[in-house]
């Protein structure tokens, strides 16, 4: 009997065959996922109740008010000057009485300092007597060299994540925020009811500033933040999870660029892959499980529209 012969006798006498052999193909294709897609399914099953649109009660809106207890002076505000002056006044003072810190956070620095440096972030975290972690980048782990790289923000964040989250406070969060240009200073012991607010999974720093520039971006931020005139847009220098959603976002952010390397925008294209741009494009993908402090109730940048909403 020839091949097609066979198939024409066990398909016309055991057609249940034919089922699950189709079934079977099926899950032999839906094996073949992307880490990235695994990821992203993890993400979707769970907290389904974070699927809802958010928006702050009207109260906290009327009686807002800029209690931030961390500061981020970025090249491009107005106040970075004496941001960055009031932290190396408050080392100097080493008076602690200004700041606390809640002990289920861990504070995540990376650097490309030497050992016998550290940043004022540092000295304040010290200061404060806050649990923190400083990843200092040396000539094996910065594979691209000792001059800062945007990707250095995501890689070795992840890396030592990875390694120690199992030693980590059960139900513990993290705070990663850049090292050079943000600092505590004021009372941070609520910082974890202030996340839980936003009832989110992953939440990013605020700002004024559409960077890099990006309508889809932009508009897409505006139209989720309509009670935000001065801080609806996100920036990547700051950033609080839960230890297990930190892991999961940060393996997403790193594949943005190990697999999609080359440039997601038309300024990617041209510049190189922005960890910025790649922030906003998971805010906008994760949204609503992915939100920005807009009520500035952990991080603020330091610009003379501060007190501005």
């Amino acid at each position: 009997m020839h091949l097609s012969s066979k198939w024409a006798y066990y398909a016309k006498s055991c057609p249940i065959m034919i089922i699950l052999l189709i079934i079977a193909t099926k899950l032999n294709i839906f094996s073949y996922k992307s880490s990235e897609a695994k990821i992203d399914i993890a993400l979707q099953s769970t907290n389904t109740s974070q699927d809802q649109e958010w928006a702050p009660q009207q109260q906290d809106i009327d009686q807002w008010e800029n209690n931030a207890p961390f500061l981020h002076c970025p090249h491009g505000s107005d106040r970075r000057k004496e941001g960055l002056q009031k932290f190396k006044e408050l080392v100097a003072a080493n008076e602690s009485s200004f700041c606390s810190c809640p002990s289920e956070v861990t504070f995540l620095l990376v650097t490309n300092l030497p050992e016998d440096q550290s940043p004022d972030s540092e000295h304040l975290y010290r200061l404060c007597g806050c649990n923190y972690a400083h990843v200092r980048l040396d000539s094996e782990s910065a594979w691209l060299g000792m001059q800062w790289n945007f990707k250095y923000k995501v890689t070795p964040a992840l890396q030592w994540l990875e390694t120690n989250h199992a030693s980590l406070p059960e139900d513990s969060f993290i705070m990663f925020s850049d090292a050079f240009d943000t600092g505590l200073i004021g009372d941070a012991s609520n910082m974890v009811q202030h996340f839980l607010d936003y009832d989110c999974e992953m939440l990013g720093m605020s700002t004024v500033a559409d960077w890099p520039p990006n309508k889809e971006f932009k508009l897409f931020e505006s139209e989720k933040y309509p009670w935000s005139k001065c801080r609806p847009h996100l920036s990547s220098g700051a950033w609080m999870a839960r230890v297990a959603d930190a892991l999961s976002y940060l393996r997403i952010w790193e594949a943005d660029w190990t697999e999609k390397e080359g440039g997601m925008t038309e300024t990617e294209k041209t510049r190189g892959w922005d960890d910025q741009m790649a922030f906003r494009r998971l805010h906008k993908r994760f949204y609503p499980r992915f939100k920005v402090d807009t009520l500035a109730k952990i991080w603020t940048r330091s610009d003379s529209s501060m007190n501005c909403i």
